[in-house]
């Protein structure tokens, strides 16, 4: 449907699905991988860390909550194929954990400042 400039146009759109588009025009997503091995050289930890969870009551294991806020927010990947990634059995588990790092980052400013700079390192 429609005539030859929109399915040109069209065309090219869906060829770049796997895109962010910003403000700043397409932003190509940024491999998971990347992203916990940056995390894990910030805080001085193994990417085998990252990657497990911690089980019971305890300290945050803010090194992994901060590797899933940024595959969510880089990676272009869904919530199940990120939770796939760290281990979860369920899709619902990466928006909590979100969730839960983003009530620490009020409480903690570090967290911000930490979240920012690993979102800085990442970019081009």
């Amino acid at each position: 449907m429609g005539d030859k400039e929109f399915s040109v146009s069209a065309y090219a759109n869906a060829a770049n699905r796997d895109r962010e588009v910003t403000r700043k025009g397409i932003v190509e997503p940024i491999a998971a991988q990347k992203i916990v091995s940056q995390v894990a050289q910030h805080f001085s930890c193994t990417e085998q860390s990252i990657y497990r969870a911690r089980r019971g009551r305890g300290s945050p294991n803010v090194p992994r909550w901060i590797a899933m806020k940024l595959c969510q927010d880089h990676t272009g990947q869904t919530l199940e194929t990120i939770g796939e990634l760290f281990g979860v059995s369920n899709y619902c588990t990466v928006s909590q954990t979100v969730s839960r790092l983003k009530l620490l980052a009020t409480k903690e400013k570090t967290v911000m400042t930490h979240l920012n700079t690993i979102s800085k390192d990442l970019s081009p």
